[in-house]
């Protein structure tokens, strides 16, 4: 790949996760002011004062006691926001609030420009870079909430910023068309299919914990599908023009996007940020490259041992990087905290801390 075509594509990329950022940070504040799913116990008329009763030495059982603070949401509260179906409604009602509406804008742009970098760019090189988005997110909420940033913060960012160099410095891959026969196209959604409905199965047995992490990797790997289907439906336009309105891709990249947007509000609202933030963070770009290269046959390039160990040891920085910033206190503390007192004592939602999440592709 040209050294310009390479240059543009990186510059796109990062861009995307800037716009992804932005778009987080208000859509997560628009769900954190949405109800209780249904099905959960408040959602069934359970009072919040049941909660707050003092015991025999009158004292509540208020959020500090609970560790609300330090935890993002008591336990009680974990199971009372987890519904065990997935609420298909709650896109349609949080698409009403002009709050998700602005940050759909921003998904938009942020999607556009992903899409682009795909259209000129491999998988395996676009798809990693989307990482920095929570290294743009978190300092855009700490702002927002006049929140300084903290070695949790700080260290995060070097971290995320100084893998992804690395990625750069020795990842050279090739750009290959996403393109197959359909027998290997049916292979392929079947085996996501199976996958991500295995998770969702599951979820539904599982406590509210563990149902977010099986939410988030569910929803991870519908993006990294979505992130296929996009290249591949931008090869189509360019081989086609206005006619690959008449190919399957663009008609399946619109079905991933609403799937994985509803996964997606659905993972948020079942549990702490801090528990589906790091698989959603990097359950897409593994997902992503492991159908790039395994199925269409992308590489990395020749790398070379001391590539390999760089690679390695960047990896390993993305991943304590993004570990870093998914326990920052904008995560952990702020978030769930004025989300669950919003909904229960009815707090004005302007006085809610921003809040930073993965993002929504438009679909």
């Amino acid at each position: 790949m040209l050294s310009g075509a390479r240059f543009a594509a990186v510059a796109l990329a990062l861009g995307a996760a800037a716009s992804f950022a932005v778009s987080n940070v208000t859509q997560m504040s628009a769900i954190a002011r949405q109800p209780y799913p249904a099905g959960s116990d408040l959602d069934q008329g359970a009072s919040p004062a049941d909660e707050h009763e003092p015991d025999a030495a009158g004292n509540g059982t208020g959020t500090s006691e609970l560790g609300l603070s330090e935890l993002g949401l008591s336990e009680s509260d974990r199971s009372k926001r987890t519904s065990k179906t997935i609420d298909g409604g709650l896109l349609v009602r949080v698409g009403r609030d002009p709050l998700w509406l602005l940050g759909l804008v921003a998904s938009i742009a942020g999607f556009a420009m992903e899409a682009t970098a795909l259209s000129i760019a491999p998988v395996v090189l676009v798809q990693p870079l989307i990482v920095a988005e929570l290294a743009f997110a978190i300092p855009l909420a700490a702002f927002i909430a006049k929140h300084p940033l903290g070695k949790a913060e700080w260290t995060g960012i070097a971290l995320v910023s100084s893998g992804l160099l690395a990625l750069l410095i020795v990842v050279h891959p090739s750009n290959t068309p996403i393109s197959a026969p359909p027998e290997r196209w049916l292979l392929l959604f079947g085996s996501v299919a199976a996958v991500v409905l295995g998770l969702l199965a599951v979820s539904r047995r599982t406590g509210a914990i563990a149902r977010t992490s099986l939410l988030a990797g569910a929803a991870g790997v519908t993006f990294g599908l979505l992130s296929i289907i996009t290249k591949a439906t931008t090869h189509q336009l360019a081989v086609h023009g206005i006619g690959f309105l008449g190919t399957w891709q663009p008609w399946v990249l619109a079905a991933l996007g609403i799937a994985g947007m509803t996964l997606t509000v659905n993972t948020y609202q079942s549990g702490p940020l801090a528990v589906s933030l790091p698989l959603l963070d990097v359950g897409e770009p593994i997902a992503a490259s492991l159908i790039a290269t395994v199925v269409f046959g992308e590489s990395l390039g020749q790398i070379g041992v001391t590539g390999d160990a760089i690679l390695a040891a960047g990896i390993a920085a993305i991943v304590g990087g993004v570990a870093s910033l998914d326990h920052s206190p904008l995560v952990r503390n702020h978030v769930e905290a004025s989300a669950t007192q919003d909904r229960r004592y009815g707090q004005p939602a302007d006085d809610q801390p921003v809040q930073c999440a993965r993002r929504t592709p438009p679909s």
